[in-house]
């Protein structure tokens, strides 16, 4: 990645947290990618952090994240189930 990407990246990441999150301060971060290849039939995974973010930081976000999804899977499964009943 470039400097000047990664400089964007970085910054957009900031402002994206501060919008969202009432003026929070971006500290660390992890972003899980997918894309298609153009050139075969296998999907392509890329993951990236700041280079100076320490492992066990990295680890911890992308431990959270999964942990997350999963209660997220879940809630999605529950609110599910609930409609489900409403017709009987």
């Amino acid at each position: 990645m470039s400097v000047e990407t990664r400089e964007a990246l970085d910054k957009a990441l900031a402002a994206h947290m501060a919008d969202e999150c009432e003026g929070a301060i971006l500290t660390h971060w992890v972003a899980m990618l997918y894309g298609d290849s153009p050139h075969d039939e296998n999907g392509r995974y890329f993951r990236i952090w700041p280079p100076d973010q320490p492992v066990h930081v990295t680890g911890g976000l992308l431990d959270y994240a999964a942990n997350r999804h999963t209660v997220y899977v879940e809630d999605q499964l529950i609110d599910q189930n609930d409609d489900e009943d409403d017709d009987l």
